[in-house]
């Protein structure tokens, strides 16, 4: 069974993931094509309609050369997955 990613957790990992594809300037459908999927399993995915798992958050950090800890920021200290200071939380 694989690990998901949901409840109040999800919501600010998916706006990361979201805000990664804005800096690298990828769309949705650019960014299926580097993770090998359709633009339907990212968009389903970016929008909570199905739970994102570990592996899928593997996936989309691969995709956009980050790791995967900077998808996680912690909303009361404003720290990213790093402990640095993160301006968009803070």
């Amino acid at each position: 069974m694989k690990k998901q990613i949901k409840g109040e957790y999800s919501g600010p990992v998916l706006t990361e993931i979201k805000v990664w594809m804005a800096r690298r300037r990828l769309s949705q459908v650019e960014l299926a094509k580097r993770m090998g999927v359709g633009s339907t399993w990212v968009n389903k995915r970016l929008n909570g309609e199905v739970a994102t798992s570990v592996e899928d958050l593997g996936r989309f950090a691969a995709a956009l050369g980050v790791p995967a800890a900077e998808f996680f920021v912690d909303a009361e200290s404003g720290k990213d997955g790093h402990g640095f200071v993160n301006f968009r939380s803070a």
